[in-house]
């Protein structure tokens, strides 16, 4: 066809876009909606990876240096030497009063040469004299002080001048004083240029240090994670664009196959689609754009404390709104092809009669589904390294893609097989779950999208309940404590200290216990806080990775009677350690004769911080005569879960008398995320519920005259959307929960331990309480009767 023969059919379709608008606000509400979350969520995943300003500044590595280590002033002085600039940053922590939780004391100078972008000041002034002393928000808290105030810090009374941040780490807790006031006890040097990666630096052969080079820019991380979502999100668009745009080739048929009476060809008729699809993917790329633009400027700040850094409003590439915006344009025409290319090949007859074609037989597609989710999952399977933390993007999105298209191709086969269902369901359900069947290209792809959104939803509510600790797992239980010294003590303090612990253990009631936990020092290895000097450095237990490596798993306390005691546990002749860890195990640091230890496990829950790691007498012999040993602190045990109250009264009780305790970390940061996802997976659903819903319904409108002409009531109209929207909204929530676990078994076939806990209340709101909300919301909103019979017209 020329360009002057296409020209006018362009035209043609562009203008029945503009005189049917009023019949295209539900199109152009789904795309515009789908177009706003993919640049919303695209350019916050740009925006929201971290830079490595919060620990590098501008530096590309840094040295750690111990203050009074063997040639310390050596070393700094070979690294100025081969770096020419190095900022130098003393660090000193000192203990939060009654807790085991410190904060950082450094002598940063404002405007370092490289420290600059680590350092903000949000009120007040920087410190200028000793005494003085400027605190983030989250440690003046702590240290109950604000701007203005004296405190008690480090062992010194300092006047608050000023509130400071670390704009790239918004969780680092921290004050800035003088040099003087700081005493650091470590130096972290800062260093540009030619930094070395696989050597040393080449320092004074005895000084003790450690490197940490910047890592490697996010960006090629960040683009993956954008591109995976920009896909993802391009297939709602496309599903949702679909099924709207088979809508409008079902009402516009007639008028399509009048102009093939008339002498238009295939290729004239797929046009007028075509140039429909444009305009609404204009129309609507223009107004998501607008939307997310919007939220951005509106939620940018309160997202920079869930990303933990500052974030600019213009901290994205320029390229994410152009090309999401592009994308939505070409998703709306590629949607509009499919409907265009179908209406095409009807006869011309049955064109005018307005009839749905009849479905076609899905026996195949059963197959190609399966076939794409058991693809997707190894691929998957291949893309995530879970024992270096890593992804390949090469495998991992085509996995993804595939698992998202065995959903697509599902969708059409579940609906039928539920109408096939319903054949015994009352009248009013078994109309309507037949409909989606008649209708099942639009409902099909709507089905699909509202399983694609329910499934992110279900991912994140998944992998947020996998990272928690459960009853038997994480620090310690909701029933202990652990108070611990600050630092070694005499025996007449430690006396005093246990008669302080056993006091408070009585307000818990009678049946709470006190354990003594004894640590075991090895004075051949010198704890390294202290810069080469200090008290001898705990044994612990490690699990061996390989033959120069070990991931440490629990401090090793002494075998007293009342720790077996409580563990119920007898050690039997010859043992060393008595554990409950499992695994290759070793105790470091040791002698350098390294002795061979035998462990005896027992079952118990896995605490990290609670004594699991008991050596007897036989196992400290080995050690050698030289092991000293050291008051850590005392393990409380109530027979009742502590409230919040408990705790309380534990952290006043531990401040009184000079110990730090530590409770259950709750992790109330994974139960928001995932409480989120469910309300945003479960507004999604219903989002897209309702615009389907009035799509199919609009088509069914002339079946919904004649049931009133037939003496239909209200009830029966109410029940028909009802049976619908909770028909759909069952499905999406199976396909979408079942995608989910799809890909993440996959993810987590190495350690699927970590999902032997579903969040079984979040997963039953998605399974059973969207359905439940669909269907009232349905029947709530249907009750309007529908036009009469006689207002029929051909337009």
């Amino acid at each position: 066809m020329s360009a002057a023969g296409r020209r006018p059919v362009f035209r043609w379709g562009v203008r029945l876009f503009k005189r049917d608008w009023r019949q295209q606000v539900l199109v152009l509400s789904l795309l515009t909606f789908a177009t706003a979350a993919a640049l919303f969520c695209s350019v916050v995943v740009a925006a929201a990876l971290p830079t490595h300003d919060g620990e590098f500044g501008r530096a590309n590595g840094m040295v750690r240096l111990h203050v009074g280590a063997p040639h310390t002033d050596a070393a700094l002085a070979t690294i100025r030497q081969k770096f020419g600039t190095a900022e130098v940053i003393g660090h000193r922590d000192v203990p939060i009063p009654g807790a085991v939780d410190t904060v950082d004391f450094r002598d940063q100078v404002p405007g370092g040469a490289f420290g600059a972008p680590m350092l903000r000041l949000l009120s007040g002034r920087y410190p200028a004299a000793s005494g003085e002393i400027a605190m983030t928000r989250r440690a003046a808290a702590d240290f109950h002080t604000a701007l203005g105030s004296t405190v008690r810090f480090g062992g010194g009374a300092y006047r608050v001048v000023g509130v400071v941040e670390n704009p790239g780490k918004l969780d680092d807790e921290f004050a800035v004083g003088t040099a003087g006031d700081v005493a650091a006890e470590n130096l972290i040097v800062l260093v540009h240029g030619n930094f070395p990666h696989h050597r040393g630096l080449a320092l004074e052969a005895n000084a003790s240090y450690a490197t940490q080079i910047r890592g490697a820019s996010d960006k090629q991380l960040g683009a993956v994670l954008v591109l995976l979502l920009s896909a993802i999100l391009l297939f709602l668009l496309v599903l949702v664009a679909t099924a709207s745009f088979a809508v409008i080739a079902h009402r516009r048929q007639r008028q399509l196959g009048m102009l093939a009476s008339v002498g238009a060809t295939d290729a004239q008729l797929r046009l007028v689609m075509l140039s429909n699809g444009v305009a609404v993917g204009v129309f609507a790329a223009i107004g998501g754009a607008v939307v997310a633009l919007g939220l951005w400027l509106g939620l940018q700040p309160q997202l920079e404390h869930l990303v933990n850094h500052r974030m600019n409003v213009t901290d994205f590439p320029a390229w994410v709104p152009l090309a999401t915006t592009a994308l939505a344009i070409a998703a709306a025409t590629a949607a509009s092809w499919w409907p265009a290319r179908s209406i095409a090949r009807v006869p011309v007859v049955e064109a005018l009669s307005g009839r749905p074609p009849q479905p076609a037989t899905v026996h195949r597609s059963v197959v190609v589904a399966l076939g794409l989710l058991a693809g997707g999952w190894v691929a998957i399977d291949a893309g995530v390294n879970d024992v270096k933390g890593s992804a390949n993007g090469l495998l991992l999105i085509p996995g993804a893609l595939a698992v998202v298209v065995g959903v697509l191709v599902l969708s059409p086969i579940a609906i039928r097989t539920l109408a096939r269902a319903a054949r015994r369901a009352p009248l009013p359900a078994r109309l309507a779950l037949r409909d989606l069947n008649r209708y099942s290209a639009r409902s099909g792809a709507a089905l699909a999208a509202i399983a694609l959104g329910l499934g992110i939803a279900s991912s994140v509510v998944v992998v947020t309940a996998a990272a928690k600790k459960h009853a038997d797992q994480g620090n310690l239980s909701d029933r202990q404590l652990v108070f611990r010294t600050q630092g070694a003590v005499d025996d007449d303090r430690r006396t005093a200290l246990r008669s302080d612990v056993e006091a408070f253990a009585r307000t818990l009631g009678s049946d709470a216990r006190v354990y003594q936990l004894d640590l075991v020092g090895n004075p051949a290895v010198l704890n390294p806080k202290g810069g080469g000097e200090g008290p001898p450095a705990p044994i612990d237990l490690a699990l061996e990775q390989n033959a120069h490596s070990f991931r440490y798993v629990a401090h090793v306390y002494v075998a007293t009677p009342e720790l077996l005691a409580r563990l119920g546990v007898t050690p039997r002749a010859g043992v060393d350690v008595v554990t409950s860890a499992t695994g290759k195990l070793a105790i470091v640091p040791t002698l350098d004769r390294n002795p061979h230890f035998t462990f005896q496990h027992y079952d118990g829950p896995d605490y990290s911080d609670a004594p699991s790691a008991l050596i007897t007498q036989t196992g400290i012999a080995k050690l050698g005569p030289a092991m000293v040993f050291e008051t850590d602190g005392w393990f409380v045990e109530a027979g009742h879960h502590l409230s919040a109250a408990d705790v309380r009264d534990a952290r006043t009780a531990a401040l009184d008398a000079g110990l730090d305790v530590e409770a259950r970390d709750t992790q109330t940061g994974l139960l928001a995320a995932r409480t989120i996802a469910t309300a945003v997976g479960v507004l999604l659903a219903l989002a897209l519920l309702g615009m389907t819903i009035g799509l199919i319904r609009s088509e069914s409108g002339r079946d919904d005259q004649t049931l009133v002409a037939a003496g239909a009531t209200s009830f029966t109209r109410r029940a028909l959307s009802a049976s619908t929207s909770g028909g759909l909204a069952l499905l999406g929530s199976v396909l979408g929960i079942g995608g989910a676990y799809v890909g993440l078994t996959a993810v987590y076939v190495d350690r699927i331990s970590d999902m032997a806990h579903p969040p079984i209340a979040d997963l039953s709101v998605l399974l059973f309480g969207l359905p439940v909300m669909a269907a009232a919301a349905g029947w709530l909103l249907s009750g309007r009767e529908p036009a009469a019979i006689g207002r029929h017209a051909l337009d």
